[in-house]
């Protein structure tokens, strides 16, 4: 190894093409593992891309599903409408009569069914002591309790319609995950609100069928308040998300790189968020392999180049000898040797043929 590099620090030439040769395959190291990088990670922001389209056209699909069943109710002019005008402008603290219940029944039932993601709808007023909820897997209608998870909201409700977050509700066929959206009454229906409980097992679903990023989760927000996550805890950029946009932003376990939906309606977000150091790692994931034939192809080139230099040297070296010999009038000396380079094989004879000792 020591000869090797004697033989390289020898040639000054050697050392400027050697460190040209060094930069070259940097540059085209660099070349590769970037283009390697981009095309990852665009694979893999494309399947995060096409599992956002599917969300939001789930999440779209509950919201416009709700004026479906709620606006027919209150414009059929049928028994529905007049069995919600008489609940929610008829004052009475006492419990709705079997054969109002089942009125009432009937006709929430019609609502449910024109979508199975329904799990339960409330109806709620002031001037009522006791409100209902209808269940939609059992067919029953039950006086709501001073526990229900939107209690709260539909008290302080202003909106005509309004969008409540996830919670989980207690039902009597168990606990699911739920999305609600309430509707108020129409003017001269009477006071109060009807609240929709949607399953989003289906969200939840397609939210979580991606495995290769431990930190993804989707999120939709409206007016920095969250209204569906898939993570533990819902991640709120805190900053403004322009529809269809993306970048890095922080957060409590580092940065985020957020994908924002084109789809969106009066406030609403809908995005997806991964750690930033996930992405660039995942997106590195053929750079390791690129460095490593990289260095294998320095290393065979050196090898190469350096077993060339040095039987070079021991060609040159042989015809230094002779002519030292030579020179020193030992006229029965003889250039012997296998020379690789057919030059030096012409040099020997010259020298020979000079001395008059070529025959």
């Amino acid at each position: 190894m020591k000869n090797r590099l004697g033989i390289f620090k020898q040639n000054k030439a050697t050392m400027v093409l050697i460190c040209v040769y060094l930069v070259i395959i940097a540059g085209i190291s660099y070349a590769v593992c970037y283009f390697s990088y981009e095309q990852r990670q665009g694979e893999l922001l494309a399947d995060l891309d096409r599992q956002l389209v599917r969300a939001a056209a789930e999440y779209e699909s509950i919201t416009e599903n709700f004026w479906s069943i709620y606006i027919p109710v209150f414009t059929d002019g049928g028994e529905g409408q007049r069995t919600l005008r008489s609940y929610y402008t008829v004052r009475d603290d006492a419990e709705l009569t079997p054969l109002e219940k089942f009125a009432l029944k009937e006709m929430l039932l019609q609502m449910a069914t024109r979508d199975n993601r329904v799990q339960w709808i409330a109806l709620y007023t002031d001037a009522r002591t006791i409100n209902y909820i209808y269940y939609s897997g059992q067919n029953s209608l039950q006086p709501m309790s001073e526990d229900f998870p939107y209690l709260q909201e539909l008290q302080e409700k202003k909106d005509v319609m309004e969008i409540y977050g996830q919670k989980y509700k207690a039902t009597p066929y168990g606990e699911n995950r739920c999305v609600a959206i309430a509707g108020g009454v129409p003017e001269g229906a009477g006071n109060g609100s009807l609240l929709v409980g949607y399953d989003i097992s289906v969200l939840q679903q397609i939210c979580s069928g991606h495995q290769t990023f431990a930190s993804l989760q989707f999120d939709v927000a409206i007016e920095g308040r969250s209204l569906f996550s898939s993570g533990e805890s819902a991640y709120l950029p805190g900053q403004s998300l322009e529809i269809g946009s993306s970048g890095i932003f922080p957060s409590d376990d580092g940065r985020r790189y957020v994908q924002v939906s084109d789809q969106g309606r009066n406030g609403t977000r809908i995005y997806y968020s991964v750690k930033w150091g996930e992405l660039f790692r995942l997106s590195h994931h053929n750079t390791p392999l690129v460095l490593l034939v990289v260095v294998v192809l320095v290393i065979i080139s050196f090898g190469v180049y350096g077993g060339i230099l040095q039987m070079l040297a021991r060609e040159v070296e042989l015809i230094r000898t002779g002519l030292q010999r030579i020179g020193k009038r030992e006229l029965d000396y003889r250039i012997e040797g296998n020379f690789n380079q057919s030059g030096f094989q012409e040099i020997a004879e010259d020298v020979l043929f000079s001395c008059g000792l070529w025959k």
